[in-house]
């Protein structure tokens, strides 16, 4: 990445005594960053004015913005191969609930990257239960149970399945 030196010595709000010791303070400052996108916002916090021990501060905060969005990214590509290695698209017939789920997936992965890189909110993951046609009158039935011992799903289920 290319920068101009000496226009951020001119920028700089602090007052100069030795424009060779900036010059290399500045230049480590860039430098000594391996992460482009980190690079990047230091070379503009100081194009801005701010010293190199700010653009450091800078530095720190995007790093650990970066650090978090790069393990979401490893979490979603984890994700991805193991809804795939689950269905495996040779044995998933075309049109079954599974193709479906599968693409349906897929496209969620591509949001979540997309909102990822740029800063906006992930969406709502595709729920593996809504594709299975047999869990939904499993489900329609557990409704029914619940209403008539006079509970919520949730209440029902735990007495029912999960205290036994």
């Amino acid at each position: 990445m290319k920068f101009d030196i000496n226009a951020l010595i001119q920028k700089q709000k602090r007052p100069i005594k030795d424009k060779k010791q900036l010059s290399a303070e500045l230049k480590k400052t860039i430098e000594q960053e391996e992460d482009p996108r980190i690079q990047k916002h230091k070379i503009n916090a100081l194009k801005k004015g701010y010293t190199p021990e700010e653009a450091e501060k800078i530095a720190s905060i995007c790093r650990s913005y970066y650090k978090s969005i790069d393990k979401m990214q490893a979490e979603l590509s984890e994700k991805s191969m193991k809804i795939h290695e689950i269905f495996n698209e040779q044995s998933v017939k075309k049109g079954s609930w599974q193709q479906k789920y599968l693409t349906d997936f897929d496209k969620y992965v591509s949001k979540c990257r997309y909102c990822l890189n740029s800063g906006l909110d992930l969406p709502d993951e595709p729920l593996f239960t809504d594709y299975v046609p047999d869990l939904i009158p499993v489900e329609e039935e557990l409704n029914q149970e619940s209403v008539a011992a006079g509970m919520t799903l949730e209440e029902y289920i735990k007495k029912e399945y999960l205290f036994k």
